[in-house]
């Protein structure tokens, strides 16, 4: 038996380090899932959010605001997708690790009409992955070494502990400014500026308080003479605003680092968004009816 920072390790385990230094935070996931879902009769895992939700209105349950899925329009969405047809070219690779080029081109489409980029975002400029932890994880590899630390605003995402460590080792550290004293922070140190915008449609408006601020996505702020370019990311998902944790859609957009994209891409293979999923975030974004439909009803619940 060993032990590394408190855990014991089977001596017959024959793991690396870092092997052993990610097995009690395996075993925190295992407590995690097991508090986040049950098994229902036909063994599909079904989350507790969820259930709670359909049950609300009954006077001894309550909502647990702990996980951020949005159930409000599952039923909206399933209806939708089971329209879309699966075609036999999903049953084999798609055309590229970091997404197709009909997603690709889809999602500019969806930074350009809605997030007004102060450039044009194109679709050479991203990488897309099965789900915004699987773009977080490589931007962490490739932009900081084991032991640094990336200063978040508070309040964040607990999830960017695992995402930020788990493989490369980088601490997160909860920190508070506004987002341009970040800019001039990372432009001072020469360190990257990743802008998490995956809530950046789902915004509300507050009649009560005159002095809440509107999103404004990092895309559509003139960093001229507040940092290098090539230091701007963000990174965009299905999971929030469009109400599709599970489908496990992500999205880095960097407009000006060639390198950084090439580093990301070197990896994809890894974090490959399948043909299906591929296919159905491609479907939705090219629908533009349905999408300000979706768009202006989920401001209205």
């Amino acid at each position: 038996m060993s032990s590394t920072k408190g855990s014991t390790i089977a001596a017959g385990s024959k793991l690396s380090t870092r092997g052993e230094a990610n097995v009690e935070a395996g075993k925190k996931w295992e407590k995690l899932v097991e508090a986040m879902f049950i098994r229902n009769q036909s063994k599909r895992n079904v989350s507790v959010l969820y259930q709670g939700y359909l049950t609300s209105l009954r006077p001894t349950k309550s909502i647990s605001l702990g996980v951020a899925e949005n159930s409000l329009f599952h039923t909206e969405l399933a209806d939708y997708f089971s329209k879309v047809p699966v075609q036999p070219a999903h049953f084999a690779y798609g055309s590229d690790p970091w997404g197709s080029p009909a997603l690709r081109s889809a999602l500019a489409n969806l930074f350009n009409d809605h997030f007004k980029p102060f450039r044009s975002v194109e679709s050479t400029q991203m990488v897309v992955a099965s789900g915004v932890s699987a773009v977080v994880d490589p931007v962490a590899f490739a932009t900081a070494d084991s032991s640094d630390g990336f200063p978040i605003g508070r309040p964040f995402y607990t999830g960017f502990h695992a995402d930020l460590d788990a493989r490369s080792k980088v601490k997160s550290l909860p920190s508070t400014a506004t987002i341009r004293a970040y800019l001039h922070f990372c432009q001072k140190h020469q360190i990257h500026f990743i802008s998490d915008e995956v809530y950046a449609l789902s915004t509300f408006s507050t009649p009560t308080n005159t002095t809440s601020q509107p999103f404004v996505s990092v895309l559509s702020i003139d960093s001229r003479g507040l940092i290098d370019s090539e230091l701007l990311n963000i990174v965009y998902g299905m999971s929030k605003d469009l109400s599709s944790n599970e489908f496990r859609g992500g999205v880095l957009v960097s407009q000006s680092n060639v390198d950084m994209m090439g580093s990301i891409k070197s990896v994809a293979v890894f974090n490959w968004c399948s043909s299906i999923v591929d296919n159905l975030w491609t479907t939705l974004l090219e629908d533009k009816p349905f999408l300000q439909y979706y768009v202006s009803e989920t401001k209205n619940v």
